[in-house]
């Protein structure tokens, strides 16, 4: 039988960062909806580099500026109406 703190600690983890993040999520889903909440999670790895470049002081890679190009166009395709308008019969 594990101790009660590892238990008490399982617990915690289970139930707050997870289920408190998985509300969180749907509540965004549900008010912005799920393309915004893609696009958001597409900056997650832009921020990342930045927030370590700029707080922990590490090196920019340079691959960054690629890899932020190619997001950045993702976003902007995805933002566009691919729709074809209907001509008039």
């Amino acid at each position: 039988m594990p101790p009660l703190r590892s238990t008490l600690a399982l617990v915690y983890l289970g139930l707050m960062p997870t289920a408190l993040a998985t509300l969180i999520m749907v509540h965004v889903i549900r008010s912005a909806g799920p393309t915004f909440l893609t696009q958001t999670n597409y900056q997650v790895p832009v921020w990342s580099v930045l927030f370590g470049v700029l707080i922990l002081s590490e090196p920019l890679p340079p691959q960054f500026l690629a890899a932020l190009g190619l997001i950045l166009t993702g976003l902007a395709v995805s933002r566009v109406s691919w729709r074809r308008r209907r001509a008039p019969v």
